[in-house]
């Protein structure tokens, strides 16, 4: 799925949002049971030799996944117009739609892009998502259909589709790449180096599961993350439902893919980089319905059930040694980070909360004082601790973690030291 850098009261704190997060590769077939499909350039590339050559090449060596683009789309197109031209159901062969040389506005993005958002639901889960090739494949958010192995896309005309397989899977980077019965025309993807801060951006989305909605804004800010991913902050809103859709650009281009949005004060919505799709179109990966819930089962959140709070009673001692800059810091950061968090856990956006958390700790450790390692220690233990558990767990172990930290500095104040 899925934001020159900007310097507000809260944005410090998402800066790091995934920093003390271990660096970890995309999922590969041999740990999450896919299947090769040897046969999946050949279907990419419409049997085209030098294509497939060019795509194998593009593995090893990724500055020829230009040239391994170029030839699928060409092959694409190629067969698009074979099909035309041989009096098959005129437009049911799906196709492309093709980036703009010119500006649009945002009344032209949504009327060519709209055929090409979909509706998904999965379980009582549901999200937006976006044709990335014309053969029925559909990216979206992983948190809207982890653990289901019965997810239904609706597509713009009303129909509703099974979705047969799972064709890309990137954990790390909360991405899924589905496969229906289905020609689709497919979105052009961007590239990080195509985007300009200011630059007016449009959301498609469904919310709730509702009739596809329209909102434009600009890109506020692009990131990178500890682990090198890219991030877009925007100022077009996100509303519930609509992660998993595309965030395009004015020529028509989907630079990234709505992941989440924090609250607190202030909307801060943001996108995970459409870079991280492109080789997820050519890895060899097939996964079943019935594999893929399994599998992806841990990161399925069960919200009937409050978790139990657990929060450390730290003692006064932590605090020896910090400056009053020191304590001012902890403040500002604990507020920050509890408010912004706080109303994603009413929105049952854990995954955001834990990212909120894990990079407010990551920028009060850079603030603090060589003497105040009290803290630092107790922020650095904690990342360890909560690296390995799942979203729900994670989250909850540092919202408490969090909330010990500002009874002790409450504790400190009434005591007036």
């Amino acid at each position: 799925m899925s934001g020159v850098r900007l310097r507000s009261a809260i944005v410090p704190l998402l800066t790091f949002m995934v920093a003390g997060c271990a660096p970890r590769q995309p999922v590969h077939t041999s740990t999450w049971g896919g299947s090769e499909a040897p046969s999946k350039y050949d279907e990419l590339c419409g049997g085209d030799s030098d294509c497939v050559q060019a795509c194998d090449a593009a593995g090893e060596d990724p500055s020829l996944q230009g040239e391994c683009d170029a030839l699928i789309q060409k092959a694409d197109r190629q067969t698009v117009l074979y099909s035309r031209s041989h009096d098959d159901q005129a437009g049911a062969t799906g196709g492309w739609v093709p980036a703009s040389n010119s500006t649009l506005t945002p009344a032209q993005i949504a009327a060519r892009s709209r055929r090409a958002i979909v509706s998904i639901q999965a379980g009582s889960s549901f999200g937006t998502g976006f044709a990335v090739w014309r053969k029925g494949w559909v990216a979206t958010n992983l948190h809207v259909v982890a653990g289901e192995k019965d997810i239904r896309v609706t597509l713009a005309d009303g129909t509703k589709h099974r979705v047969l397989d799972v064709r890309g899977l990137d954990v790390d980077r909360d991405l899924v790449v589905l496969r229906i019965q289905a020609d689709l025309h497919a979105l052009t993807l961007g590239s990080p180096d195509d985007v300009s801060i200011g630059e007016r951006v449009v959301v498609i989305g469904h919310p709730l599961g509702l009739e596809a909605t329209v909102s434009d804004g600009l890109v506020s800010a692009a990131r990178k993350m500890e682990d090198g991913s890219h991030v877009f902050q925007i100022s077009a809103p996100i509303s519930p439902g609509s992660s998993g859709g595309p965030i395009i650009d004015e020529h028509g281009r989907v630079i990234a893919i709505a992941t989440f949005l924090l609250r607190g004060g202030q909307n801060l919505n943001f996108g995970m980089s459409s870079e991280y799709l492109k080789p997820m179109l050519k890895r060899r990966f097939v996964l079943a319905p019935e594999k893929f819930a399994t599998k992806t089962m841990p990161y399925r959140v069960d919200h009937s059930k409050p978790a139990a709070r657990n929060v450390p009673d730290f003692p006064l001692s932590i605090l020896t040694g910090c400056a009053g800059a020191d304590l001012d810091a902890m403040r500002r950061l604990v507020e920050q980070a509890s408010a912004a968090a706080g109303t994603m856990f009413d929105a049952s956006q854990l995954a955001g909360a834990a990212h909120v958390y894990l990079g407010a700790s990551v920028d009060l450790r850079a603030k603090l004082s060589q003497a105040c390692s009290g803290v630092a220690t107790e922020l650095e233990d904690l990342k360890r601790r909560v690296e390995s558990l799942r979203d729900d767990e994670k989250a909850a172990q540092l919202r408490d973690a969090f909330e010990g930290l500002a009874r002790v500095l409450e504790k400190h104040d009434k005591l007036g030291r």
